[in-house]
Order: C-alpha cells, then structure tokens, then sequence
C-alpha cells in the first residue's frame, strides 16, 4: 500500500501505553489503531447533523482526517482548507493525495486577499501569537462564511491538535 507520508511517527498503541518510534507506514498505523472501534461512538444524528473535518496539510490534521475515515466510513463527513495564500508549496500536493486516498473532495476556502497582500494593507505590521488579525481575517472569517450554509443545522467539528497543544483546545469559531 502507497503511504501519504515517508516519515516515521510516534505512536501510542494503548491510552495507557508509552509512545516508540516505528517505521511502519502511517495509513497502517491508522488502521491498527482503528481495531478498537467498537469503544468509539461518533455523537449526533448521521441523517441530520454535519461532520466537519478541517485540514491544514500538516501530519495532526491529516492523521486525524485519516483515523476518521477508517473508524467512521458511514459519516458523511466534509473536508476543508482555508488558504491563506501564504502556505508551503508541498501544502496543495499533500492535500490532493488526501483526497485521492480519501476519495473525498476537499472544500477549498480562500478570500482575495492573501497574507502578503495583508500585511501591507497592515503597513508591513506582521501577526504575531498576541495579534492574531491574519488568522481573524484568512482562517476564521472564510471559515465562519462556510459555515453559513449549514445553519440551523447541529454541526460536529473534529480538530486534530497534538497532546502536547493542549493549550490550543480552547477556542471559538
């Protein structure tokens, strides 16, 4: 089987077990994992309700994209990026493969402006982790413009943020 990636991951086989180094194949490690679906329940109502899986292109979006399809392939679930214009070029590459693996099409979401264009409406003011106007403007606004189109509609967002992001739990769209 084709991998996504070629790098090795960290794994953790069981909640109680501690993380190794392995050299298997990403996707395989996922669906090792997978073998304990039985204690997973996916929460709503599959016929009403909208499961939402944003994706960066980065490993923790993407493994979790990829842990969803295989512990859940009944949920209709949609995919989506926000792109700030800004991104590395391996970003779009890695997107289409998780598409092409996933079989899924990927909502791509993106305003006229970029980053670049941005920061010189800003007078060359970069964001910074206390100024967060460039995730305001190029994530979060587009993000909640998209949304629109499932309103009044009960809406289950799945976020993959590593264990040691903690700190990144919290948040608001």
């Amino acid at each position: 089987m084709n991998s996504l990636f070629d790098d090795d991951l960290v794994v953790v086989d069981e909640p109680a077990a501690a993380a190794k180094p392995v050299a298997e194949a990403p996707i395989t490690l996922v669906r090792n994992a997978c073998a304990v679906r039985q204690a997973y329940q996916i929460p709503g109502n599959l016929e009403t309700d909208i499961y939402i899986l944003p994706v960066s292109g980065g490993a923790d979006s993407t493994a979790l994209a990829i842990y969803m399809h295989e512990l859940f392939p009944h949920v209709p679930f949609r995919l989506v990026f926000t792109d700030t214009g800004a991104e590395e070029p391996e970003i779009t590459p890695s997107l289409k493969k998780l598409e092409e693996y996933l079989g899924k099409k990927i909502d791509w979401l993106g305003e006229d402006k970029t980053l670049f264009d941005l920061i010189e409406e800003w007078n060359g003011f970069l964001p910074s982790s206390q100024q967060r106007w460039c995730t305001r403007e190029l994530k979060l606004k587009p993000f909640q413009k998209w949304m629109e189109q499932f309103e009044g509609k009960q809406k289950h967002i799945f976020v993959g943020i590593r264990a040691d992001e903690s700190f990144r739990v919290a948040f608001t769209i």
